[in-house]
């Protein structure tokens, strides 16, 4: 009988253990699409040599890692075209002047982009850009399904986390520290309306700029980390400490490992409300 109650408890224990994890994981909830998007990767040139900053095959790799995270929805992606943006060295490096940045994002969609694909454009690095951009709800329409990946000027040590960061955006996610529509309280209370807009994603209060003493100091997400462990002593308004997931995907923490299943679904609903899902 003891034996028996070892056995149980170690059964207990594990599944505590299996289903703590609610990052990247299949779910009978969950819709399967069976869906390749097919990617055009449009690839910048260096200043020094003219030469592309990476190359097909790393490129397919970036693919094939970012792709197992949108696995419980049953989407991968494959790169279809690979184009070198050889007549201007200065796509690679991404600056607000002479030409504002979201200014240059649209020459290049009208240069280069192609329709009813998702385009890549890799650069080295966009000034005022965490790490890249994505257009949001990019996948709903057919001409505006892009994003922008910086290879250099990002802390996340494995690209494949960042293109899948803004794939998140181009399917419709915010975030998780976005506070268009305000901060999100720890409680959770306003999560429908607030932050990133989804509640099984805790509060985040990361933001770029914190003042100190009256001094405009910015700073990187490494201000809020100690490796990966949040150590920030802010409160929200209730005076309560945030606890961010610092793995999610849609987090600027170079710790990332997955989305939420309100993400996926969110992401599913995304796309199965576009009248343009044929990519």
């Amino acid at each position: 009988m003891r034996r028996l109650l070892v056995v149980l408890l170690y059964i207990g224990l594990y599944n505590v253990g299996l289903y703590a994890q609610t990052l990247h994981e299949r779910s009978e909830d969950l819709p399967c699409f069976n869906k390749k998007f097919q990617i055009v990767a449009h690839v910048a040139v260096d200043s020094a040599f003219r030469a592309p900053i990476i190359n097909p095959l790393e490129i397919d790799s970036l693919l094939e890692r970012a792709s197992t995270y949108f696995d419980p929805l049953c989407m991968s992606f494959e790169r279809c075209e690979y184009d070198i943006i050889e007549n201007d060295y200065t796509y690679n490096n991404i600056l607000n002047l002479p030409i504002p940045v979201d200014i240059r994002f649209d020459k290049m969609d009208r240069l280069f982009a192609k329709d009813r694909r998702i385009n890549i454009f890799f650069v080295s690095s966009i000034e005022d850009r965490y790490c890249g951009h994505g257009i949001h709800n990019g996948i709903t329409t057919h001409e505006n399904a892009n994003i922008w990946v910086c290879l250099e000027d990002c802390l996340d040590p494995d690209p494949a986390t960042n293109i899948a960061h803004q794939l998140g955006h181009l399917f419709g996610l915010y975030d998780t520290e976005e506070r268009e529509e305000g901060l999100e309280l720890v409680n959770g209370s306003n999560c429908e309306t607030s932050g990133d807009k989804l509640c099984d994603t805790p509060a985040d209060p990361y933001t770029e700029r914190i003042i100190v003493e009256g001094e405009l100091l910015y700073t990187s997400p490494l201000f809020y980390l100690r490796d990966c462990e949040f150590k920030y002593k802010g409160q929200d308004s209730n005076g309560e400490y945030y606890t961010p997931d610092t793995g999610n995907i849609m987090s600027v923490y170079p710790c990332k490992c997955g989305f939420t299943k309100e993400q996926y679904l969110k992401m599913a609903e995304t796309y199965a409300s576009s009248q343009v899902n044929q990519y």
